[in-house]
């Protein structure tokens, strides 16, 4: 029997999980049905089920992607001498994905899910600790190296930061043409401002 290709294999899961996307935003958590992913991304409902085996794994799979792409802008911030290059790189990426309408729309359907749903609230909880606790710690790092202001508590700036930008993707649904550029550039300044020494 041959072996699985996991190239292969990671390459098909991200476009299950883009087709997935697609038609939560379009209809909903619960209006979407694993038949209209499978359609969605070309598969037979067997095939579908070897890569995942709900809709709920969906989402969180998801979030884990979110999560560790989050995770790497953060390391890459913790270790830079020029951490505000960095954090506006990461501001930038944030907004562009939090001020899509399609993904506001998917963000708003996975918080209230969560609410109602203990595995899924749980894991989004764990994602924004781990989140948090590195912005934390790569916060402190940078002020140990005296580029970020040592008297700010980087624990409470860091959930700023993060509850800044996922709050802003209510701002999409309220505002379709906003520029994400423009947000985060004033953003930015805005960090800048309260962050440097």
């Amino acid at each position: 029997m041959r072996k699985p290709d996991p190239v292969l294999h990671e390459q098909r899961r991200q476009e299950i999980l883009a087709a997935a996307e697609i038609c939560f935003a379009d209809k909903g958590f619960h209006q979407t049905s694993m038949a209209d992913i499978a359609r969605g991304s070309g598969l037979s409902m067997g095939l579908l089920y070897r890569y995942f085996d709900s809709k709920e794994e969906l989402i969180l799979s998801s979030a884990a992607r979110d999560r560790d792409a989050s995770l790497g802008a953060i390391a890459a911030f913790a270790v830079s001498e020029q951490p505000f290059l960095v954090l506006g790189a990461w501001l930038q990426a944030s907004l562009q994905q939090m001020l899509d309408p399609a993904y506001a729309r998917i963000s708003l359907e996975v918080s209230a899910e969560a609410a109602r749903n203990p595995r899924l609230g749980a894991a989004l909880i764990a994602d924004d600790q781990a989140i948090r606790g590195a912005l934390t710690a790569a916060l402190r790092q940078q002020q140990a190296a005296r580029r970020v202001a040592s008297a700010l508590p980087a624990d409470s700036a860091a959930s700023l930061i993060v509850a800044w930008i996922e709050g802003l993707s209510g701002r999409a649904l309220c505002e379709p043409d906003l520029d994400s550029q423009s947000y985060a550039a004033t953003m930015l300044h805005m960090l800048q401002a309260a962050l440097r020494p």
